[in-house]
């Protein structure tokens, strides 16, 4: 007796299983040790690794995916750094932000990065860093936890109560002797950056480390964050005012650009608004000398 046909359903939803599962592995293959056996893709997709087997040799002939000589372990190609770098090439907030960076990394010997919310992490999508720096250097394509970094804290601090309860039900793993371990006293910081407009991590990631951010926002609202990061010996108390003030008007001047027009009232001082392009400003003639930074508009 034929075998009867499956309805059309079915075979759409098996295409569109397929289509997830490989977009699965390639995830994984994004992750470290950057190098998987066939047996590691397949436990960690808990797949019978003859169906895993079958959908790399998809990957490999689209060029997605390579396997090591000798070894035979499966990695990612240049293909996918081809695709990934297509989203800095039509992201606004890289190119706004990309000589503003480069200037406050050179202004406070610290490295700065640009990063955005992807996936219940942040996502580097850029970095400055001075020679003295390079020790503290992340690479583009880097994830970093959110409850303990500044770039995560101030992301999170003006995203929903559904994103916080998420982050919080997937816990808060210590990172750094100062990590933020508790939902009550991570309530509490949220509420803090959202008065104070920026957040600070202070040896929350790693030890020895200090670092500021503030938050990139458009006409839509927050889309990116900037931050500068840097060994306690140089991010001294003393010298925190100052470099809080230089990462929210490095932000200030990207959200400008992006179409941002932000008032008084959202917590942002006036003296960042001065300057910046933004209500009144300075004649050409007289520029505005209460800036910290003056540095160009972008590229």
């Amino acid at each position: 007796m034929a075998r009867p046909k499956k309805p059309a359903v079915h075979k759409r939803s098996e295409r569109v299983g397929a289509s997830r599962r490989c977009l699965q592995i390639l995830e994984i293959l994004a992750g470290q040790p950057y190098l998987f056996s066939l047996a590691d893709i397949s436990g960690a997709l808990s797949m019978p690794k003859s169906s895993v087997y079958r959908l790399l040799n998809v990957l490999l002939e689209s060029g997605f995916v390579e396997q090591e000589v000798g070894t035979r372990r499966y990695l990612l190609t240049p293909k996918v750094l081809w695709i990934g770098t297509s989203y800095l090439r039509n992201s606004a907030v890289e190119r706004c932000s990309l000589s503003l960076l480069s200037q406050l990394s050179e202004r406070t010997a610290t490295t700065s990065h640009l990063a955005v919310w992807d996936s219940d992490t942040v996502l580097i999508l850029h970095t400055e860093a001075p020679p003295s720096a390079m020790n503290l250097f992340v690479d583009v394509g880097e994830r970093r936890p959110v409850h303990a970094t500044a770039l995560g804290k101030v992301l999170l601090a003006l995203r929903t109560p559904g994103d916080f309860k998420r982050i919080c039900n997937k816990g808060l793993p210590r990172f750094g002797p100062k990590t933020i371990t508790s939902v009550p006293a991570l309530e509490e910081e949220m509420a803090r950056i959202r008065e104070a407009g920026y957040a600070i991590a202070d040896e929350e990631l790693a030890p020895g480390v200090r670092s500021v951010a503030a938050p990139i926002r458009n006409i839509e609202g927050v889309v990116a964050a900037v931050n500068i990061r840097g060994e306690l010996g140089l991010m001294t108390d003393e010298a925190l005012p100052r470099m809080i003030k230089l990462v929210q008007e490095v932000a200030l001047r990207i959200s400008v650009q992006l179409g941002y027009r932000p008032s008084v009232q959202v917590g942002i001082p006036r003296t960042l608004l001065e300057g910046s392009g933004v209500g009144e400003t300075p004649p050409a003639a007289t520029p505005d000398r209460s800036s910290l930074l003056e540095l160009p508009s972008g590229r």
